[in-house]
């Protein structure tokens, strides 16, 4: 997943290169969008992982 967000950040990078620094405000919106739910997917993959039984009931 963060390989993901590199490769997501380089596009993006080059992108605003070739378009000379003019990008929709739209585009911005997406892109710093998509990063957050990434981020947050990542730590919720990090804790389910940590804490595997938090919530269920122990018998």
């Amino acid at each position: 997943m963060i390989i993901q967000i590199v490769i997501a950040d380089i596009l993006f990078a080059v992108y605003l290169c070739q378009n000379a620094w003019s990008v929709p405000v739209a585009a911005i919106s997406v892109y710093l969008s998509a990063t957050v739910v990434e981020v947050i997917g990542l730590v919720y993959v990090i804790t389910t992982s940590l804490f595997p039984n938090r919530g269920k009931k122990r018998k």
